[in-house]
């Protein structure tokens, strides 16, 4: 080898050096190109990695829910002993309601119930209605009756909560099913009766409409009339034909009010009762008539019902009804 470097010309010589010295700067050694250094290879013997085995995920399935509005509500189906069935949310409770009933109530206190009862209850066809007694609180009624059986769903809630469970009372009342029956009796009751929109101002009471206002007071007193007028003539003798209406308010409101096979009638049938007391003839006695100083209250109240489609008055008529009675009683009489 350095017989041959010897032998080299100069111009070799200077050409090879500065190409060892440029290797040199570039960090590359000579020592590189020799076999001798280089490293033998190395076995992997790591394991290769083990695939992990991809395990199905269990499909949850959902459970029933009641749809209110934009919002899904989950709930169990609560079956009858006597076979009818209906959606009721998760958390409410449910207690019998006598022999034939049920009563489902929420942590908060409103309650559904449903009672089924032999006959028509008065009124073979079907409607809902809206009514108050106290003004504290609402009750929103879906009935359905037949010579043979009648279905009352009634939601209970406080004025104050009734935005809050007028529609979930609505949406379980949809769900109900009878027995032998494979449509559900109010699953298309989609235009609810509403509060109406009234007020007493300047001595008056005055029903709101779109398209107007109606004043009740001269229909009352017309209605109050004609009821006194039917009385039998040895009833008259114990009065003077002298009467006052205290206050005239809203008693209840009807819709889907229809008989029993035929279409349900459109629009509202709002209802208010009059407080009337009537004045007795001195020294009249009259058994079963609370008086007080002069003044006699009958049994039973003067109601009179507007037929309204929301915007103008279509007719009134007046009825002596019995609340006690129930919603169907005057039904029968409107339709």
């Amino acid at each position: 080898m350095l017989t041959k470097w010897k032998g080299l010309s100069k111009q070799v010589k200077i050409a090879l050096g500065a190409g060892l010295a440029c290797l040199a700067a570039l960090g590359i050694g000579v020592a590189a190109w020799q076999p001798w250094n280089q490293k033998e290879p190395t076995e992997d013997l790591a394991p290769p990695p083990q695939q992990q085995e991809q395990i199905p995920q269990e499909k949850t399935e959902k459970g029933p829910t009641l749809k209110v509005g934009s919002e899904e509500i989950p709930c169990s189906v609560y079956t009858a002993a006597d076979g009818w069935t209906l959606s009721v949310p998760e958390g409410w409770e449910a207690a019998n309601l006598g022999d034939n009933g049920v009563v489902f109530s929420s942590t908060d206190g409103a309650q559904l119930s449903v009672l089924a009862a032999e006959g028509s209850g008065g009124f073979g066809g079907d409607f809902m209605n809206l009514s108050t007694l106290t003004g504290d609180e609402r009750t929103l009624l879906f009935y359905t009756g037949t010579d043979q059986k009648s279905y009352y769903v009634y939601g209970d809630a406080k004025a104050a909560d009734w935005n809050q469970y007028s529609k979930l009372f609505a949406a379980m009342a949809r769900t109900l099913t009878l027995p032998g029956e494979a449509d559900a009796p109010f699953a298309e009751s989609f235009v609810l009766p509403q509060e109406p929109d009234w007020q007493e101002t300047e001595g008056l009471t005055v029903l709101f409409l779109d398209k107007d206002g109606f004043v009740l007071d001269e229909k009352v007193q017309e209605a109050v009339e004609e009821y006194m007028r039917s009385w039998p003539v040895e009833d008259r003798t114990d009065y003077t034909g002298q009467y006052r209406v205290n206050r005239v308010v809203w008693a209840g409101s009807f819709a889907g009010l229809a008989k029993a096979g035929e279409n349900a009638a459109e629009g509202y049938v709002d209802v208010f009762r009059a407080d009337v007391q009537y004045r007795t003839a001195e020294g009249a006695a009259i058994e079963g008539v609370e008086i007080v100083d002069g003044w006699a209250s009958r049994e039973g109240g003067v109601y009179l019902a507007v037929f309204h489609d929301g915007g103008s008055v279509e007719k009134t008529l007046w009825r002596v009804w019995d609340n006690a009675a129930g919603w169907p009683a005057l039904a029968a009489e409107l339709v």
